[in-house]
């Protein structure tokens, strides 16, 4: 027993040094319902200005629109495609076809509502030293307004950005397009290593094995 204690401290040492492994969520309705995202921090953009601006700033994250001619993102308050109420989009008129997300302190995991894509948009997270931690591809979902969200949940995510890579790699009229963003949210909360579960299940085992005994 002895033995088997300290094999399970050893690889519940391991787990606390072996990064958060990174995957992709998805889900229908608010992000907020998923295991890795409950209770973290939502963003719903019903107390920002309506209107144009070239960057939203709250005070854990910046949001900042990118290529084209503007690049400005446009604050409304349009019914469907995957919002509720006020929302942001990155409109074809004012050609701002990439957004990023920094936030002032890294994150574990991040998802928001996003509808009418019409053209493949890749979301992407970074670490402090801008290394890809996981990609999710935005599936095509225009006109369909199931409340679609998208996420990626990986240690320290320092910035994310959400790209029109279709406009990236030929910028042109016919690659353009006009997307919604809702409720972005995120959390600071770390998922449980594969290790550490490991480790707690042995560990569940072997006092149900002395138990018996």
């Amino acid at each position: 027993m002895k033995t088997l204690i300290k094999t399970l401290l050893s690889l519940f040492a391991l787990s606390l040094a072996t990064p958060l492994y990174a995957t992709t969520i998805t889900g229908n309705g608010l992000p907020s319902a998923h295991t890795s995202l409950f209770n973290g921090t939502v963003i719903d953009f019903e107390s920002a200005a309506p209107g144009l601006t070239t960057q939203l700033t709250y005070p854990e994250v910046t949001m900042t629109p990118s290529m084209g001619v503007s690049g400005q993102l446009s604050v409304e308050d349009l019914t469907g495609f995957n919002t509720t109420g006020q929302h942001i989009s990155l409109r074809r008129q004012e050609e701002a076809q990439a957004i990023r997300f920094d936030f002032l302190t890294p994150v574990n995991a991040l998802g928001m509502n996003i509808g009418g894509t019409n053209k493949n948009w890749l979301l992407t997270a970074y670490s402090a030293a801008n290394a890809v931690l996981d990609t999710h591809a935005i599936p095509l979902n225009d006109p369909s307004d199931d409340q679609a969200w998208y996420g990626i949940v990986a240690a320290n995510i320092t910035y994310a950005t959400l790209v029109n890579t279709e406009f990236a790699q030929l910028p042109s009229s016919s690659t353009q397009d006009y997307i919604t963003i809702d409720n972005l949210t995120y959390s600071r909360v770390p998922a449980p290593a594969p290790l550490a579960l490991l480790a707690i299940g042995l560990l569940a085992v072997g006092f149900s094995h002395r138990i018996k005994h």
